[in-house]
Formats: C-alpha cells, structure tokens, sequence
C-alpha cells in the first residue's frame, strides 16, 4: 500500500516516495505513450498559475476559474488517495455541473478511472453497473472545501499527484461508459487515456478550437458525446457554458442566453438543434454569435439544416461520425449545400483515423458500391468490459488481406462512396432488409421521408414482411403517402404509415426502435401501446 499524499482537511501537502512496482505488477516499457497521462496531456503537470484567473466553466450556480476548478479536482483527488483507492473504477452520479467535471478529473489525478452515471438512474441498473465494473465508491454531488489554496500550494499538489497518475500507462481505462444498446443490459466500453490524448490532438487542430471558442454544452454528462465538450474545453482553457435543461422547454430564452452569453460553438444533437429552427428562434433572437455548429449522432433533418444555414449563412456547420466505440468521432463533413436526396455525408476521417469499406472481404474503392465500415484509429477503445467474446467480433483483425495488421472497428454502418470519395451513411447493418425480393436499406426511406415537408421525424421498422413508418409532424397521413409513392420506388413503399406525437428515445437520446416494434405487437395481441 502507499503513503498518503494529501491532507487537504489540514491545508498542508505531504511528501511521498511509492515504488511503481508497487502499483502494477506489470512491465512498464518505456516509451513515452505509456507514461503520458491525459492529465499531463491537459496541462495540470505544470504553470497551473498561467490560467489561474481564467474563466472556465459557467454552471447554474456561477462562474468557476481555472484555479477553482483545481482546486475543487484537488480535493477530490486527495478524497481517494486518502482511502488509498487506486487503479480502481469509481461511479460519479453525473449531474450537468462543474463538480461532476471535477469528481472525473479527481479520479484520474488518483491514478483511477471514472463510471458515469445517469442522475435519475433506478437503483436495480445502478447495482447491476457497480456488480459489473467492480465499483466500490460512487460519488455524488457537491466537493466539500476546507480552505482556498494558494496557486503556489496548488502547483505543489498536483506535482505531488504526478508520482501517481504518471505511471497510469495510456493503454489503461480512464472511463468507462455504460450504454443499453439493443438489448437492453448494460454494456461497458472501455476508454484509454492513449484514446482520449489521439482524438483531443486532431480533432482540436482539424477545428482550430481556441481560448476564444465559447461552448455551449448541451449534452448530459453521463452520455459519451459530452466528452468532445469537455476535454476541448479543458484543453484550449475556453469556457463553457453548461446550458440548463429547463432552457430547453422555452427556446427564446434559450436563444436569448446563447446570444447575450457570446457562445459561438455548438456541438449538439439534431434534435436539440431543431428546437431552435421549428420554433423559429431565429427570427426573435440574434444568434449571430454561433461560428460553429457540429452536430453528430442522428440524421439532421434537411429542411431543419437548411433553416439554420439559411439563417447563418457565415456559420461553419459540420456533420460528425463516430461511436461509443472510440473516444469522440472518427470522420466529419463541412456542409456547403443540403442535399437536394439523401443523408449529408459522413465525409472524410479525422487525421488520427482511417476508414474503409469493405464487403465479403474486399476493399471497396469504387463509388456507389456498398460496404460496412470499418475504422483503425489510436483512439479506438479498448473492448467491452469483461466481454471478451463480443470484443472480439466488434475489434477484429484486418477485415482483408488488402489492409495491414492492426485493430478494426467493425462498425455495421453501411456506406458508399460520393462523387468526391466522400463517405455517404447508407444505413445500419441491422437495418438491411430482404422485402418483396429486393435488399432496401430502411434508413434511405427514412431520408427521403425526412425531406417532406411536414414531417419532423421518423423512424422505419420491419415487421412480419411489412414496413411500418413512424413520424411525427403535421402532415395528413394521406399526403405523407401520396408523396412517398412518388419519390420512392415501388417496392419500398411502406405498407404501413403511424402518425406519432412523440418518437420514444432510448439511454443515448437515440430514437427506440426496440419499443416501436414492441408497439407493433402489442397492436396485434390488442395491448395498450407506448406512451
């Protein structure tokens, strides 16, 4: 065991010596990737001073400088290193403020590596999750502090903290994230430091994020996406803002605050995005401050892009591609021009990432052909957590003998090649289907159902030989066919149209398709359906 670091209860910091054999019993090789830390990589190793005063985050309860936000990591570091807890997971109960931030960053400082969690989680999930991972300690709400330190005491305490989160080689977890996935268990995917450090580096420089980026943070803390937020942030010391749900309920007031706040980065959901352009915010509140809009992890509806282009002809917008399965995206695509048909593309990779296309073991390099992706990338987790079996079938081997050794994510996105070698999404793998004799893909039905007018979602799905299309918006169902028939071809027509208030959303904000096809049986066997 080692000595204690830090006795924050007391103010005064402890000097330590702790053998690096003592926490691995593992050969350490030598190379600089397996001692960097995303700390270190963060800037905590050294001149904390330099940003002291900065402006860093802004929560519903005020403004947090850069050296509150070290301290308040401090402290939590010294909770753990106090309890003599290391190399171990720990669940933070995320909430959207700064000490969630701090919890995560205390837990890396201490050589450990964090859970997130879902504020509103049920107890039986949360157990499930702790039996899981292993975890002990979970950690919730605010970060008790005894006194205000000094940035020369500061300094001092995070020098201390490098004895131990430098030997945290960058192969080992720094998070793990929990998602449902399609049945419904929990499923841990582990993320690297090695993952966090390649993506933060390109994908900072591919955007040329800087201390004058202001963010406005949409995403809940215990999704995965958050991460692109928070790690730019800490990286280039910009602010920002960790926007309150309830804003979401009245989006003038939103728009209101993004403009009197200056946030000029978004890297929201559609979803979230579309808010803003159905209710017409635009036209009653200036939000020319916005320069940069990413969007990522559904399709954008395209007349609601084109109502943002159309209303910031002078913002950069850019569509980005990634999953749970790396640390943040892999490719993106700056949208001149919404597609008159189709998907925006997916686009190009991000400089750390490589994409290909293959089918039946070949490489596909010519356009219009169809294949599933497949990324290498540093910043590809490292597996499932204690999942060996699917691990293995998701990160193979090369999916060819045409490409060279390494890691593969296999994706079960199907895409092809645009005219200028841009990757086009196709659909899911999973959502390929064999209707009437012909292979469609349901998510290009659902694209070109996205580009009627009136239509806000929807969602297709394949049940007992028949498509069933569900949307929402104020078009009469009626005319939602009449158009179909005239833009798609015969046989993928659906057979079914379900107007819906709302579209139910699972776990990742990501539209249920488990429960739309449990809403087509509980028609049939005469239940009550979901709400």
């Amino acid at each position: 065991m080692f000595m204690l670091i830090h006795d924050f209860i007391h103010g005064r910091v402890v000097d330590v010596r702790m053998g690096v054999a003592a926490i691995y019993a593992m050969q350490v090789v030598r190379d600089y990737r397996m001692f960097q830390n995303v700390m270190d990589h963060l800037g905590f190793g050294e001149n904390l001073k330099d940003d002291f005063d900065t402006v860093l985050f802004i929560d519903k309860d005020g403004r947090v400088t850069f050296g509150e936000f070290c301290q308040r990591v401090a402290r939590a570091a010294s909770y753990f290193i106090e309890k003599g807890v290391l190399h171990q997971p720990v669940a933070v109960v995320a909430d959207h403020c700064t000490d969630t931030l701090a919890w995560y960053l205390g837990v890396l400082a201490s050589g450990n590596y964090y859970v997130p969690v879902n504020p509103d989680i049920k107890e039986e999930k949360l157990e499930k999750i702790k039996s899981l991972a292993g975890i002990e300690i979970v950690c919730r709400g605010g970060i008790d502090m005894p006194r205000r330190l000094s940035g020369d005491e500061l300094e001092a305490a995070f020098r201390s903290f490098q004895e131990i989160y430098r030997n945290v080689p960058a192969g080992l977890p720094m998070y793990v994230i929990f998602t449902s996935g399609s049945t419904g268990e929990p499923k841990g995917i582990i993320k690297t430091h090695q993952g966090m450090m390649s993506f933060i580096d390109a994908y900072v420089r591919e955007f040329q994020f800087n201390r004058e980026t202001c963010l406005g943070s949409q995403t809940p803390f215990y999704f995965d996406a958050s991460a692109k937020d928070v790690y730019t942030a800490l990286k280039v010391r910009c602010p920002m803002h960790m926007l309150d749900s309830k804003l979401f309920l009245t989006p003038l007031k939103l728009g209101e605050y993004i403009r009197d706040n200056h946030i000029n980065t978004l890297q929201w959901v559609p979803s979230a995005l579309s808010i803003i352009s159905t209710l017409k915010v635009f036209e009653k509140a200036d939000l020319t401050t916005i320069r940069k809009v990413l969007f990522v992890g559904e399709v954008f509806p395209p007349k609601q892009l084109r109502a943002w282009m159309e209303a910031l002809p002078d913002t950069e917008f850019v569509n980005l591609y990634g999953s749970s399965e790396m640390s943040g995206i892999c490719a993106f695509y700056r949208v001149g021009k919404v597609p008159a048909e189709g998907n925006v593309p997916i686009g190009y990779p991000l400089s750390n990432s490589r994409l290909y296309l293959v089918d039946d073991g070949k490489v596909i390099r010519e356009t219009e052909t169809v294949g599933e992706i497949y990324v290498a990338s540093d910043a590809l987790a490292a597996g499932y957590l204690n999942d060996a079996e699917k691990t293995a079938a998701v990160f193979t081997g090369p999916p060819s003998p045409e490409l060279p050794e390494g890691t593969y994510y296999r994706s079960g996105d199907l895409a092809k090649y645009g005219p200028n070698e841009e990757l086009v999404f196709v659909s899911r793998r999973d959502y390929q289907i064999k209707h009437m004799g012909h292979r469609i893909e349901l998510g290009e039905i659902e694209a070109i159902t996205l580009d009627v007018a009136g239509v806000e979602k929807c969602c297709c799905v394949y049940q007992n030989s028949k498509i069933i299309l569900f949307y929402t918006g104020d078009i009469d169902k009626a005319d939602l066919s009449r158009q179909l028939r005239e833009r798609l071809l015969s046989y993928m027509v659906p057979n079914k149209l379900v107007p819906m208030e709302t579209l139910p959303l699972n776990a990742n904000g990501k539209i249920d398709r488990t429960r739309l096809l449990d809403k087509v049986m509980d028609k049939a066997i005469g239940r009550k359906g979901i709400k």
